[in-house]
């Protein structure tokens, strides 16, 4: 075979034809994949995120900023009452931390663990004194539950 006979006019036709078939295949892709893509996707979800750790203690989206508990209107003072978590505004079945209700009888305590001591005693055989240390040696144990308070405002307390 000499080399007349690979690299006839006709042979080359074909090959040039070829590849700008294939090139002309490869842009076209590029077109149909962005009409492909969604419309109007936002800037936020073409970056990255904030960096891991810019928000050492877990705070609530600033999208969710509106959901707070509700503090009954008209109180006629603050020190002795109580915030309701609002239910309505909540996705899912767990009550974030900050949302949970809560009542108070002389205000909200600012408690310092280091100081604080738990005293066990009336019916028991021996009275202890407990600080947040020796509590915190005894085994945890989690539980999902719905506690209720006497004073929920619910009309049967």
């Amino acid at each position: 075979m000499n080399d007349d006979d690979t690299t006839s006019p006709a042979r080359r036709r074909f090959l040039v034809q070829g590849a700008a078939a294939a090139v002309g295949a490869v842009a076209g892709s590029g077109a149909r994949a962005e009409q492909a893509a969604p419309p109007g996707v936002p800037d936020w979800m073409k970056a990255p995120g904030a960096d891991t750790g810019s928000q050492p203690y877990g705070t609530p989206s600033r999208f969710e900023a509106g959901i707070i508990r509700n503090v009954p209107k008209g109180l006629k003072q603050y020190t002795s009452a109580s915030t309701r978590t609002p239910l309505q505004d909540l996705d899912g079945i767990l009550t974030p931390n900050g949302l949970f209700y809560e009542r108070h009888h002389g205000g909200i305590p600012d408690i310092d663990p280091a100081r604080h001591q738990l005293l066990i005693h009336g019916l028991v055989e021996r009275p202890l004194v407990l600080t947040m240390e020796d509590i915190r040696r005894f085994p945890r144990v989690w539980t999902r539950s719905a506690p209720k308070s006497d004073d929920s405002g619910e009309g049967d307390g």
